[in-house]
């Protein structure tokens, strides 16, 4: 699994989350579940379901998923991906920093 996400955000603005799933042998793969959890920076964490309702992770092709969080808060989120089918698991982490607006 591969997870990266857009630029720099700032306080009040949405930071998608991209997720990119292959099977052992390196072809995209859908799982049968996907979960996406995402710690903010006062340690809560959040957890998004692919197939949840109402929809929180999207699919846009064969083993690519997204998901848009929104940056409350300044200071590093960090988020872990929990792929899984009945051959095979997947599980990526990593993070991004939030900054506070430079104008407000």
């Amino acid at each position: 699994m591969t997870i990266t996400t857009g630029t720099a955000p700032e306080v009040g603005s949405t930071v998608r989350v991209y997720l990119s799933i292959v099977d052992p042998g390196g072809v995209a793969a859908d799982p049968d579940t996907l979960e996406v959890l995402v710690k903010d920076p006062d340690g809560a964490v959040t957890t998004y379901v692919y197939g949840a309702s109402p929809d929180t992770v999207f699919r846009t092709a064969v083993g690519e998923f997204y998901l848009d969080v929104e940056a409350t808060e300044a200071d590093e989120w960090f988020f872990r991906g929990e792929a899984a089918s009945a051959a095979w698991t997947d599980t990526e982490e990593g993070s991004f920093v939030v900054r506070e607006s430079l104008v407000n």
